[in-house]
């Protein structure tokens, strides 16, 4: 009877794993999924328009965020092949808004070379920088980690950041952008 109510449980859980979590012998494991066909199908789910928050919606999207740590490496690979769009990179980088802030400057910092070499749209380093998306705001909460003022330093002075773009960053660095931010997201 026992043995028969927990294969019912497991069967009952199973249905409600995550995409990427599997059940082995009643150990939940995590089954890394494949990161660019991930990021793929979840911009054909957000073809529609509205709001980056709708990403929330994509059970996809939900289990990569979540699981962020697993994909850093290819997510840094992604945003190097100029075969995909802004919107795809765009999302790349709202899958990694969870991560520990030493993972989050690796990107960060891949994005900042990519956008002193032409690579990546000011957009792009602006969405990795300040995401219109989420709560979280690590590089605007973090502006005066060493490592964080240094690339926004490099970005702001290495010849590609628009006059906007720079004034913005003079006041993610002085503090003055996450103070106004903390307003909305308390």
């Amino acid at each position: 009877m026992k043995a028969k109510f927990n294969s019912l449980l497991i069967g009952i859980f199973s249905s409600i794993l995550p995409l990427g979590l599997v059940d082995c012998n009643s150990a939940v494991v995590y089954k890394k999924l494949n990161y660019t066909a991930s990021i793929l199908e979840i911009d054909l789910g957000n073809q529609g328009g509205g709001t980056w928050e709708a990403l929330f919606a994509n059970k996809e999207f939900i289990d990569v965020y979540e699981h962020n740590a697993y994909y850093i490496d290819s997510a840094i690979r992604f945003l190097s092949d100029p075969q995909f769009t802004i919107h795809q990179k765009t999302i790349c980088v709202y899958t990694m808004q969870r991560t520990k802030l030493k993972d989050y400057i690796r990107i960060l910092e891949h994005c900042a070379n990519l956008f002193n070499k032409g690579k990546i749209e000011e957009l792009l380093m602006n969405r990795a920088i300040s995401p219109t998306f989420g709560r979280r705001k690590i590089i605007l909460k973090n502006y005066d980690d060493e490592a964080v003022k240094s690339i926004l330093e490099r970005t702001r002075d290495g010849g590609k950041a628009s006059q906007e773009f720079k004034v913005m960053i003079d006041k993610i660095l002085s503090g003055e952008y996450w103070k106004n931010t903390q307003k909305f997201i308390d």
